[in-house]
């Protein structure tokens, strides 16, 4: 049994006989990516602020633009003490997430970004910045596999744009650090299984920049796919905090629709994240609040225990240990071309051999009986 299976057994182990007494509440946080009126509307209800700071709950505020209305909804959000981070997104024409391809576009965006939050003296506990592929390339995942895969393996070839674009984001980065702010990124959760000091085939492959952050949090939302219950308990132990979702119809935008959570799968997930997670990240804040949900998280029963089978155990398991030795050899696509192309030929080459002696003890096995018969009527 590997090491990271014992971890997990022996979280769920915890979980299920050794807690006594009141059971420790994660803190809660809520994406909000919605427009500046929307957003007023939402946050202007009295009971939705107090809920928040019942909750002791953090906000992780899309910004993609610039204007007074959306700073005013931040002063609300001052005002009521409820700490926000800021979810600085890519503009909407380079759908709002940050890749090797419009990395440039990282430090030009934070500068807005800072230029606008001082001029209005907004307050803000850290920053964070979407690092996961564009959507039409999830949609493409989604809808396409094989092609996917097959300009994925083109992708490999294609290193030198991402030479270019990790000096931008470190200087991106620095620059949030020189202004006194954390910097968190939120990432597709199989980001984990890749070391980026070890590989870069992910990056590659998927034009992203798996990059170090102060905080990262792998999305574990488990109504996309390849996403599992397993999953959470795998990459939420590993980071110490997940975000959860989607309970709205629709991600990104339009694009990668995916049916949304029921109360019954957001209440599963919740407690298998409780069980290895410090943080729970939820999306979002207003898909929750029109379900009537909100007040049921405020006095969530973490401790009512969830069973995974095994088998959903083994399979994460098996997953991500692919994924760690597949990110380690595709990060050398010539060497890893030539030898599966060798592999093919050695087993075109053994396939053959094998075939022909397959024919060959058939004909001799039918040869010596044949003989058998023909000994037997000579001798009768």
């Amino acid at each position: 049994m590997s090491l990271k299976r014992l971890f997990i057994l022996l979280f769920i182990s915890l979980f299920l006989f050794g807690k006594q007494g009141v059971i420790a509440r994660p803190l809660l946080s809520f994406f909000s990516d919605s427009d500046p009126a929307t957003f007023q509307a939402l946050i202007s209800r009295p009971q939705i602020k107090d809920i928040l700071l019942e909750m002791g709950a953090e906000l992780r505020m899309g910004i993609d633009d610039f204007s007074e209305e959306r700073a005013e909804n931040i002063r609300l959000l001052n005002e009521a003490g409820i700490p926000v981070y800021a979810w600085i997104r890519a503009p909407k024409a380079q759908s709002f997430t940050f890749r090797i391809d419009n990395a440039s576009t990282l430090l030009k965006r934070y500068q807005s970004f800072k230029s606008w939050s001082d001029s209005h003296g907004l307050q803000w506990s850290g920053i964070g910045i979407d690092l996961r592929p564009a959507p039409e390339e999830l949609q493409q995942w989604a809808e396409q596999p094989m092609l996917s895969a097959w300009n994925a393996y083109v992708n490999l070839f294609e290193q030198e744009e991402l030479q270019l674009a990790l000096p931008l984001f470190q200087e991106f980065k620095e620059a949030v650090h020189k202004d006194g702010y954390v910097l968190e990124s939120y990432v597709l959760p199989f980001s984990l299984d890749e070391n980026p000091e070890e590989a870069k085939a992910l990056q590659y492959m998927g034009q992203i920049l798996n990059v170090e952050t102060d905080r990262i949090i792998p999305l574990c939302h488990t109504n996309m796919p390849y996403v599992y219950p397993a999953s959470i308990l795998d990459y939420g132990a590993r980071a110490r905090r997940v975000g959860l979702g989607s309970t709205s119809n629709e991600s990104f935008d339009g694009l990668m629709t995916q049916e949304a959570l029921d109360w019954e799968s957001l209440s599963r997930d919740l407690r298998l994240a409780h069980d290895v997670c410090q943080e729970i990240h939820l999306s979002s804040l207003e898909s929750i609040a029109a379900n009537g949900w909100l007040e049921a998280l405020a006095d969530f029963d973490f401790s009512v225990p969830v069973f995974l089978y095994s088998k959903e155990l083994e399979d994460q398991e098996t997953q991500a240990f692919v994924s760690q030795q597949a990110f380690k050899a595709l990060s050398y696509p010539v060497l890893s071309t030539a030898a599966l192309i060798i592999l093919t030929i050695l087993s075109i080459l053994f396939s053959f051999f094998f075939i022909r002696f397959l024919f060959s003890w058939k004909k001799k096995n039918a040869t010596s009986q044949q003989e058998e018969i023909d000994y037997e009527i000579i001798s009768g």
